[in-house]
């Protein structure tokens, strides 16, 4: 008899209480319960190590390993891999918060997307090839997504601000080369990274890196109040990496948005090549 969990699709769980649905173990991204059949998949967003990201409505999950190439034999990888013969239930939590996960429901493979190899950092910084699984919603619909994206891009950016400019530089220089993850809400959604965001304003200091006027006004914590903009669009194909964000004013940031001249391209391009 397969299993059946009590779970809510969308809302926020403990990790107890994930444990004593599942019967799984209390640790790792990847958790299996042998007696319910039951692999839980935990996708973090808390400077993770792992990769995860979004296309439309499948995600690309990164599988188990902190350092070194992966095996698609391993552990909960094989587990993963053929659990759609295996008749395994798979469920999919995406973790924002420490200790808060929210529970997206039942997933399983992607029809005709295969799991693949790709490369990523590891947990000791050097790179290393990793599995990939295309994963989608099995059944359910997820319900306040954009509400929960919304809260989480302003706990991240409330505490990126906090972080000193040493460790954004760290941080986001770890982003290089990652691939940029959006997901479909009503409309895509793209995952910016709030340390590249913020460092690209700390390195304006104070200033719209377009008109080279000084930020028109101070936010709520009394910084100035400047607004990120990717010069190659993330809708574009663009990167969300420090070396493609700049630091504008609210009404230069709407003029790139609307006209994105040549000339003011270039320009941007030149103030973070001097940066």
């Amino acid at each position: 008899m397969s299993f059946t969990t009590s779970f809510l699709v969308g809302t926020k769980y403990s990790n107890d209480q994930i444990v004593q649905e599942f019967g799984c173990s209390p640790q790792g991204g990847m958790r299996k319960s042998k007696d319910n059949q039951v692999l839980v998949l935990i996708s973090g967003h808390k400077l993770n190590v792992y990769n995860d990201r979004w296309e439309g409505n499948i995600l690309h999950y990164t599988g188990m390993g902190l350092e070194g190439d992966q095996n698609i034999e391993f552990s909960q990888n094989k587990t993963l891999d053929k659990s759609r013969n295996t008749g395994i239930s798979v469920y999919l939590f995406e973790s924002f918060k420490q200790k808060e996960y929210v529970f997206l429901g039942q997933v399983e493979l992607c029809k005709g997307k295969a799991p693949y190899q790709e490369k990523q950092k590891g947990a000791n910084g050097v790179e290393r090839q990793v599995w990939m699984f295309p994963i989608q919603l099995k059944t359910e619909k997820l319900i306040n997504i954009q509400k929960i994206l919304d809260e989480y891009e302003d706990l991240s950016r409330s505490e990126v601000k906090k972080m000193s400019i040493d460790k954004l530089k760290k941080l986001a220089s770890d982003c290089d080369g990652k691939q940029v993850s959006y997901r479909s809400v009503e409309a895509n959604y793209y995952a910016r990274n709030s340390v590249v965001a913020e460092l690209a304003k700390r390195l304006a200091e104070g200033k719209c890196q377009l008109c080279d006027k000084e930020a028109p006004f101070k936010d709520e914590l009394g910084n100035d109040y400047l607004e990120a903009h990717h010069i190659q669009w993330l809708s574009k194909g663009g990167p969300d990496v420090i070396g493609n964000t700049v630091a504008l004013c609210p009404n230069c940031h709407r003029k790139m948005h609307i006209r994105n001249m040549d000339d003011d391209v270039r320009k941007l391009i030149e103030k973070v090549e001097n940066r």
